[in-house]
């Protein structure tokens, strides 16, 4: 993939003009960072064990960006500002909210 996006810029300069990065990230509202990738090893055993829900309480957002700038961040929220869960139906509309920012930003 690297080397075909570096094969597109070599062919187009204006190549990165119209393309955009866009992902979702979930917050969970405990808190609680979850992160696979730090480990702390403990030199004694611990002496309590915290708890916490399977499913925490988290919020997503979904973010864009170019050259040209971020639009967003959008939130995965219903009108009473409660967190929702992604589907197909909720994502096409954060789309829909996307390319009306878009066209507004060409402009």
């Amino acid at each position: 993939m690297c080397q075909w996006f570096c094969d597109k810029m070599d062919e187009d300069p204006d190549f990165l003009d119209d393309v955009w990065f866009s992902d979702e990230a979930h917050f969970l509202l405990s808190g609680h960072v979850n992160s696979k990738n730090n480990i702390f090893w403990g030199s004694t055993p611990p002496d309590h064990c915290l708890q916490r829900p399977l499913h925490s309480t988290k919020c997503t957002a979904w973010v864009a960006m170019s050259k040209h700038g971020i639009i967003g961040p959008y939130w995965f929220e219903d009108d009473n500002e409660h967190s929702m869960t992604v589907n197909t139906e909720r994502y096409l509309q954060v789309m829909t909210k996307f390319w009306a920012a878009l066209g507004r930003q060409r402009v």
